[in-house]
């Protein structure tokens, strides 16, 4: 009988996986070996600082020392210690790490960006450090010795203005009476988040952070005019003064909810009385003010 042509292929075909099925139990299986993976955790590290006093270098005993770890927003615990009669106090704070795997062994990398250290005392400046500008970053390091040292220095002047400013989108200003500062605000995707000193200069605030951000920028230098309305104090960028007047007499600003502007001292159900005290070429502004309690259509 005739035999088909087709048939020779159609066999193999039907036989082929059997015998690959065969060979893949007699041949040893060849595994491609994964490269190690890095390893990250958190660890607990000393930071001992060092406080001299800036003209003869002797120690200056009672300085106080802080530790602000960043992330940890506005309301973030804060560690303290005060110094000895050396000059010396040490505080323990957590840092991230990551090891990675190379071929002398392991190598840990701490992550010096975490914090920031300040240090102050009465009748002197204060000094506010970004530990990774001091030690370095990346560090393998298991300790990190700072040397700080204070200039004398008068009242900063800054009780008046001393407390927490709230703005739109948990925007967070802490201004404290010893010239340092801590601002945190909320972004799409991340946080701003600085530290550094607050001075009064003329009648502006000048607020000046210290280190970079996590994408490297450090031009967040900022001056605010102070502006009190009631038991409200407002903090306004100089350019913005005249949106702020415009807000206030169409009603928008100084509702019952502070928008748009850092303030301090806005009690919810509580309206400010009278007008903000603001420079007088703003005044003007203030001639056909409506009454903030009046309700504002949301399409305006």
């Amino acid at each position: 009988m005739r035999r088909r042509w087709f048939q020779w292929p159609l066999r193999f075909a039907l036989v082929l996986p059997v015998v690959c099925a065969l060979g893949l139990k007699v041949l040893p299986a060849r595994r491609i070996p994964r490269p190690p993976a890095n390893i990250e955790g958190m660890t607990d590290l000393p930071i001992a600082v060092e406080v001299v006093d800036a003209g003869d270098g002797r120690p200056v005993e009672g300085a106080r020392f802080e530790v602000v770890s960043k992330h940890m927003g506005p309301d973030g615990a804060r560690k303290r210690a005060v110094t000895d009669f050396r000059g010396r106090a040490e505080i323990v704070a957590t840092f991230h790490y990551e090891d990675s795997p190379s071929t002398g062994g392991t190598s840990r990398i701490v992550n010096t960006w975490d914090h920031w250290l300040k240090v102050s005392k009465d009748g002197r400046e204060a000094a506010v450090l970004d530990l990774g500008q001091v030690a370095g970053a990346p560090s393998d390091r298991a300790r990190f010795d700072v040397k700080v040292a204070l200039r004398d220095g008068r009242d900063a002047g800054l009780g008046p203005f001393e407390g927490r400013f709230e703005g739109e989108d948990g925007e967070t200003l802490l201004v404290e009476a010893d010239g340092t500062f801590y601002y945190h605000k909320m972004l799409c995707f991340s946080e701003d988040e600085r530290f550094g000193l607050v001075a009064l200069e003329g009648q502006l605030l000048h607020v000046r952070p210290v280190g970079q951000d996590d994408y490297g920028y450090d031009h967040f230098d900022r001056f605010y005019e102070p502006i009190r309305w009631g038991g409200r104090l407002y903090l306004v960028p100089p350019e913005s003064l005249g949106s702020f007047c415009r807000m206030v007499a169409d009603g928008l600003e100084g509702r019952r909810v502070p928008i748009g502007f850092l303030v301090r001292g806005a009690v919810a159900g509580i309206l400010p009385e009278g007008l903000p005290e603001v420079p007088a070429p703003y005044r003007h502004h203030f001639r056909d003010r409506k009454d903030p309690a009046t309700p504002i259509p949301w399409n305006r």
